[in-house]
């Protein structure tokens, strides 16, 4: 996903910055299952990371390109492994 790209056409500067710190937000998952390995690894690779090197990461966009970016993290799994997803989670509503 290339974040750049979206952020050119805003005025960066005028933005108001919200410092989220994940570790404040999660604690480490316990019993790690293959398939939920597997996903972390698949998102790794969407994100173009090497996950054996140490990094701090910083995410710059709105909330609107997170959710952006599940969206095409979500797509990517439905194509990669088909019937991942058997229901729209919405549809209830």
């Amino acid at each position: 996903m290339e974040i750049k790209r979206l952020n050119e056409i805003y005025n960066q500067l005028e933005w108001d910055e919200l410092q989220f710190d994940y570790w404040e937000a999660f604690n480490p998952p316990v019993s790690v299952s293959a398939t939920e390995r597997r996903l972390a690894m698949d998102f790794i690779e969407m994100m173009k990371l090497d996950g054996q090197e140490e990094y701090l990461i910083t995410f710059r966009g709105t909330p609107a390109h997170f959710g952006d970016m599940i969206i095409n993290f979500m797509r990517m799994i439905k194509t990669k492994y088909p019937g991942s997803f058997t229901a729209d989670i919405g549809e209830d509503e």
